[in-house]
Order: structure tokens, then C-alpha cells, then sequence
């Protein structure tokens, strides 16, 4: 399993550099898939080592305004789902000691489904998008992806859905996910 250093990122990653064809990149995937087949990422067991997830929230306190913290440490014990919001640092650890295949894109850095809303185009178009940048930074694409399906589950969850609605839910979000990065694959970066 190859851990992720995002601060490599800079040196990989040149916005000025062209691209490969779509079509390299697809069939560069497919061989680094081969690597890390789909099937290593089905479970999810605590690495060892692993902090303490409330020390890790504690830490990543620093920097912020002290005289709210209480206010935000409330909203995350309000549930489950409010937890994950606010936790991106003790998910973030965990998510860097899973597979991956190696890839570092940008990512939204805390992907979950309150994260995203409703923007219009200049063609006039109404498109669905993230929109909370506070926690971008280099990783694997999978990061965000295993972040919005846990937050499908933990909010379906939250509302009364069963475990076999809560997988269609997940599955279907995976499904949008798929479907849109093959929609935009071959797009240039200005186009997206």
C-alpha cells in the first residue's frame, strides 16, 4: 500500500504542463487498478498506530477561534452525521492508510453531501458542485469518494433508512460519481 504525501503534490501537478489523451490516462488507470484491484477497498480496519480520533479533533483545533469551539464541539456531538462534518482530520488519517492507486489530484479534502449545492452556468445551465473549499488539498481521488459514500450512509442511517437502502444509496452515489468522471474525462480544464 503506498501512503500519500500530499506535499509532493506541487511537484507532480502543474496546472501550465498539457495533459495526456484521456485515453493514455484511461488505460494508465487500468494497470494501476491491477495493483490495487476495487476488492481492497471493500473493508476498512483500524491502522495500527492510529491516534486518538479525539486528540486528532483536539489538535486540529489549532488556529481557530477560541472563543467558538464549544459552540462547534456542541454541533458535533448533536449526531452522528454532525460528527463526520467535523471531523475531516481523524478521517483523513484513516483514509491515508488504506489503498489507493497512487494517483494525486486535488480533492475536495472533506467531501460529504452537505458539501454540495445547486450553482448557475454562464450557459444558463443549473449544475449541482462542491461548494466548501476549506479543506482542499493533494490526495488520492478515493479519499473523496470513500468520504461522500461514509456520508451517504451515516446521514441515511441518521434517518431512519434500512442497511439494504442505505447500499442503494451508496451505490448510487458511486454510480454519479462514475458516470460524471467519465462525462468530463476528455473535457479541458477551462471546459470544466
Amino acid at each position: 500500500m503506498q501512503v500519500f504525501n500530499p506535499l509532493t503534490l506541487a511537484e507532480t501537478f502543474n496546472l501550465r504542463d498539457p495533459l495526456e489523451s484521456w485515453e493514455r490516462r484511461n488505460e494508465h488507470g487500468k494497470l494501476l487498478r491491477k495493483a490495487t484491484p476495487l476488492e481492497s477497498h471493500a473493508g476498512w480496519t483500524p491502522a495500527k498506530g492510529r491516534p486518538d480520533p479525539v486528540a486528532t479533533l483536539l489538535a486540529s483545533d489549532a488556529g481557530r477561534q477560541e472563543d467558538l469551539l464549544s459552540l462547534r464541539h456542541g454541533r458535533m456531538a448533536a449526531s452522528p452525521f454532525s460528527f463526520l462534518r467535523g471531523a475531516a482530520a481523524v478521517m483523513a488519517w484513516d483514509l491515508s492508510h488504506t489503498p489507493n492507486i497512487g494517483l494525486p489530484v486535488v480533492i475536495a479534502g472533506d467531501a460529504h453531501v452537505n458539501n454540495f449545492g445547486l450553482y448557475g452556468t454562464a450557459e444558463g445551465d443549473v449544475v449541482i458542485d462542491i461548494n466548501d473549499f476549506d479543506e482542499v488539498t493533494g490526495g488520492p481521488w478515493q479519499w473523496d469518494l470513500k468520504r461522500l459514500t461514509a456520508s451517504v450512509n451515516v446521514l441515511g442511517r441518521e434517518n431512519g433508512l434500512s442497511r439494504k437502502e442505505r447500499r442503494v444509496a451508496v451505490m448510487l452515489c458511486a454510480a454519479g460519481y462514475r458516470s460524471n468522471i467519465q462525462r468530463v474525462q476528455s473535457m479541458g480544464v477551462l471546459d470544466l
